[in-house]
């Protein structure tokens, strides 16, 4: 079971490796095995933050904090100087917030009315990123 997905944008190859195989590696590249125990600590520390914001939060801050996360620019893109449109489905989104489709799709709409989002077809653009993180931050205070 996996918590994810990704798409590559390049052609790539997969190869299978045993457990065994994978454990001599490990052993013999020490520095591989702090970094996967490193990642592994990291994943832990976001599942625990994200089930503890899923107890906390609305879906509509919730989905405040995820659509300001998935707007960040890309630093190392020439022009990463404004946010990235967000082209996810409301089905993404709603697998991403562990929430249902139709839900996303009213807190989408309660946040475009209120102006702090933009839709345009299918994408998404965050129109006023302080005011859409005041929402969030709002619970945490």
């Amino acid at each position: 079971m996996r918590d994810g997905d990704a798409i590559a944008i390049e052609a790539i190859a997969t190869t299978v490796i045993t457990r065994q195989d994978f454990r001599t590696l490990m052993r013999s590249e020490p520095r591989l095995g702090e970094h996967l125990i490193e990642l592994l600590v990291n994943r832990m520390t976001d599942f625990h933050y994200r089930v503890g914001e899923m107890m906390g939060q609305s879906v509509e801050q919730r989905l405040a904090r995820a659509l300001l996360a998935l707007s960040e620019p890309d630093p190392t893109a020439p022009d990463s100087n404004g946010r990235s449109d967000i082209t996810l489905t409301h089905e993404e989104l709603a697998n991403l917030l562990n929430t249902r489709r139709p839900t996303i799709s009213a807190a989408i709409n309660k946040l475009a009315d209120a102006g702090l989002i933009r839709k345009s077809g299918r994408r998404l653009r965050v129109a006023k990123p302080h005011s859409l993180a005041a929402l969030y931050q709002d619970q945490e205070e």
